[in-house]
């Protein structure tokens, strides 16, 4: 052996970037759910996080298709094939998606499905990284049925709004006809005191109706307002 001749290439950029790769995967991997699929749907691995999410442990899923997160008539749709077929031709999809966990609770996430490709560019397995927004559209549904509600009692407002204006509009007729009454009557004084005393009764429940009718609408102002 007459010498040792070492030949080397400076691989440092490459060895930062692979580095960085696996930081954000493993940043990834803490903060979402993770699972992976084959191009057909059959299930390879899944993190910590979605199989908390879900419910199962590793090996309950490991090697069963997809379709054990989806409600059987979806599972046999049209629409879910198709789903399928397009991520089996590398295609991505990200949406909310409706799911089930292992004791048939409804989870709701907010997903993409990501086909992975090989160094010839052909997709060999998808991987889906998910959130769960179960809580976000539970509390959209309670709005939703909040305003239905608000709704509601803004129509009853209205329809009592109306009854009280009905109302105050009769016993405006019923005062302006006893004052007819008052003012043609040859009766005694004594009638006509009698009158007078039913006419003041009228505007003391006139008035009392207008107040009620200006309360209702503040109240229907808060509401709409609310």
């Amino acid at each position: 052996v007459e010498r040792v001749v070492k030949y080397a290439t400076d691989i440092t950029a490459q060895k930062i970037k692979t580095a960085d790769y696996e930081g954000q995967l493993a940043a990834i991997n803490k903060a979402q759910a993770v699972i992976e699929f084959t191009l057909d749907g059959t299930i390879l691995t899944a993190n910590e996080n979605f199989l908390h999410t879900m419910g199962y442990s590793l090996a309950e899923i490991q090697g069963k298709h997809h379709r054990i997160f989806v409600a059987p008539g979806e599972a046999s749709s049209p629409e879910y094939i198709t789903f399928w077929q397009k991520l089996g031709r590398g295609e991505f999809d990200a949406n909310v998606y409706r799911r089930l966990s292992k004791t048939g609770r409804e989870v709701w996430i907010q997903a993409s499905y990501n086909p992975i490709l090989d160094p010839l560019g052909r997709p060999y397995k998808i991987v889906k990284y998910a959130t769960d927004v179960s809580k976000t559209i539970q509390t959209v549904r309670i709005a939703e049925a909040a305003v239905g509600d608000l709704s509601a009692v803004a129509a009853a407002v209205e329809e009592m709004t109306a009854s009280i204006a009905e109302i105050g509009k009769n016993m405006h007729l019923s005062r302006d006809a006893s004052s007819s009454i008052l003012a043609d009557s040859n009766q005694s004084s004594a009638s006509g005191k009698l009158l007078n005393k039913k006419m003041g009764d009228m505007r003391s429940i006139v008035d009392m109706i207008k107040t009620i009718a200006g309360q209702v609408n503040l109240l229907a102002l808060n509401a709409a307002i609310e």
